[in-house]
């Protein structure tokens, strides 16, 4: 049953982590019922009583925009990121527990926080913000910090936690033109680009409002909207122009002014954070290095220590690099402030950043006269200047959930799709994970472990394999014949999964994954379809949408559940 025609819905919940002689904790389990008409009712279940209550009506779900995070760090279990894209409710996943959804009710906009362990919260609405609210969304790394901008240039700080929801940080002096994908939030700095120019605004100040960076901006020069943020959130690179071919490259702590980088002009790239194999400008996780990429005839890279008066490093030079790679991309920093880049020729008849014949480098910047370390050896050279070109192409680049590996999808057989790992740990050591082959590849996240779903094509079976942290990849075991896996959820904190497993007949089963044995099992009962929501609650309990009217609640085991009549209408679990 294909899960965008059912047309009524139960859940069914099951903490199938817990013992069955241990109780689960009353928990609020949200869905969205379809009303027939285009538009949704929020309903709240106490897990323990089984009583919905409505919440809201007639809204509709907005696709949120995840300003500062680049698509590297899309399957990052410890960072804000987007979910659900393509779904109905698509939302922000906070790396503590909680979702972040945003919805319309007419012209009414609200920012829901839904987190499972009470009732969703609206944080703002358009009406207390003054204006209806933009889709772009910042978040802090441990998602207590949101910022949201409205049509009419103010800008809010919404808390997650505290009892206060939001605090308007353009009360005092609200700018023009505020750029919503440049807001970026940390602990205790948030930062933005309005009027051309960078403000900082310090979240631990007893006014906590936006002011404008200096920066000695020629005449006609402004900063463009994207900004690179250091992790700790302190410090930032921007670039300004007075044409997209004169730019100049600025840096700024959170107590500092607006510095020149270089005193030069050159065509530098912006942070590109939506690349595919971005970004092109990026600060190290302590702030102390900045690496960027600038085109004259070819794309090179160039890093420098920020407390140094030393000229920049090329790092790409000739005396390095051969002379036919003609293209380069900053892949990342890791913990150690090692840089990782990849060097290939670029192909006119692909992305703008696509790279063949390549290979990637390390570069330990802490190490003074430090040299490019050619890391995936497919030229057979391990020394400059590289002069042979390597056999990989360079597709998409993805740090793993835990952040301890760099995933690489290459294509080094010319049609042959594959997975290979870097440790970004320190060690450099690349793992082969999974091998090319005539299969559609998917990667998903699931808390701090990595699923690859290689769809069947040409009569080769489904297979799901997982890469947890410290862990080779291991082969999960699926049931004969499925032909498809999807509608796949995780837990946010244990090492459990769920998914729907599709067999050649069009029957489906729900599948429950350890991901600490690398199992899958079958869940059984009264399961005749499954629609197209799961979610986990935080107890770990699943929730599974039916094709039958019914609510099933199982909480610590089977036999231990109640019942409850819905309203006919499609429903879909909201992921807390």
């Amino acid at each position: 049953m294909n899960a965008h025609t059912t047309t009524r819905l139960a859940c069914f919940a099951a903490a199938l982590m817990l013992p069955l002689a241990t109780p689960a904790p009353a928990q609020t389990a949200s869905l969205a019922r379809d009303l027939g008409d285009g538009t949704r009712e929020l309903l709240s279940i106490d897990s323990a009583l089984g009583i919905p209550l409505q919440r809201l009506r007639n809204m509709v779900f907005q696709r949120p925009q995840l300003a500062g995070r680049a698509r590297l760090h899309s399957l990052r279990a410890d960072l804000p990121n987007l979910r659900g894209i393509g779904s109905a409710a698509p939302h922000v996943q906070l790396p503590e527990g909680g979702a972040v959804y945003l919805a319309s009710q007419g012209t009414l906009d609200r920012v829901l926080l839904v987190d499972g362990q009470q009732l969703p919260r609206t944080l703002i609405t358009s009406a207390q913000a003054g204006g209806a609210l933009q889709t772009w969304l910042a978040a802090s790394d441990d998602g207590r910090w949101l910022l949201i901008a409205t049509s009419n240039d103010r800008v809010w700080l919404l808390d997650t936690r505290g009892p206060r929801s939001a605090h308007e940080l353009t009360a005092a002096s609200a700018p023009a033109a505020v750029a919503g994908e440049s807001l970026r939030v940390s602990n205790d700095t948030a930062w933005m680009v309005a009027e051309g120019q960078v403000w900082r605004a310090e979240l631990d100040a007893l006014d906590r409002r936006f002011e404008v960076v200096s920066a000695a901006l020629a005449p006609g020069e402004s900063f463009c909207a994207e900004l690179a943020v250091a992790g700790d959130g302190r410090s930032v690179a921007a670039v300004s122009e007075t044409t997209p071919d004169a730019r100049r490259l600025w840096h700024a702590t959170r107590e500092s002014a607006l510095d020149l980088v270089l005193d030069d002009t050159a065509d530098y790239d912006l942070p590109n954070l939506r690349d595919l194999d971005g970004p092109l400008l990026a600060l190290s996780r302590d702030g102390s290095f900045l690496a960027w990429r600038s085109t004259v005839l070819v794309k090179e890279v160039f890093t420098r220590r920020i407390d140094s008066a030393q000229l920049p490093t090329q790092v790409t030079a000739d005396a390095n690099v051969a002379d036919t790679f003609d293209g380069s991309s900053i892949l990342d920093f890791t913990v150690n402030n090692e840089l990782v880049l990849a060097v290939g020729e670029t192909q006119a008849d692909e992305p703008e950043n696509f790279l063949d014949r390549g290979e990637f480098y390390a570069l330990d910047l802490t190490q003074p006269g430090a040299t490019l370390q050619n890391i995936s050896q497919t030229s057979g050279e391990t020394a400059p200047p590289y002069l042979i070109g390597g056999e990989l192409e360079l597709r998409h680049a993805f740090e793993s959930p835990a952040g301890d590996r760099l995933l690489l999808e290459i294509d080094p057989d010319d049609g042959d799709e594959a997975y290979i790992a870097l440790d970004l740990t320190g060690t450099n050591a690349i793992e082969n994970l999974v091998p090319g082959g005539d299969q559609f590849i998917e990667v998903r996240p699931a808390g701090r472990s990595v699923l690859f779903v290689r769809q069947a094509f040409g009569g080769q079976p489904t297979r799901l394999d997982v890469l947890s942290p410290g862990q080779a990849l291991r082969s999960v075991p699926l049931p004969p014949g499925v032909i498809a896996l999807d509608r796949f959820a995780a837990a946010t904190h244990d090492q459990q999964a769920a998914c729907v497993a599709r067999f050649s007949d069009g029957s489906e089963m729900p599948l429950h994954l350890s991901l600490v044995s690398a199992t899958a099992t079958p869940i059984t009962g009264a399961l005749d379809a499954v629609s197209e929501g799961l979610a986990f609650l935080p107890s770990g309990a699943l929730l599974i949408g039916l094709g039958d009217p019914q609510l099933f609640a199982i909480l610590g085991g089977p036999g231990n559940s109640l019942r409850l009549k819905l309203p006919p209408g499609d429903a879909l679990p909201l992921q807390p």
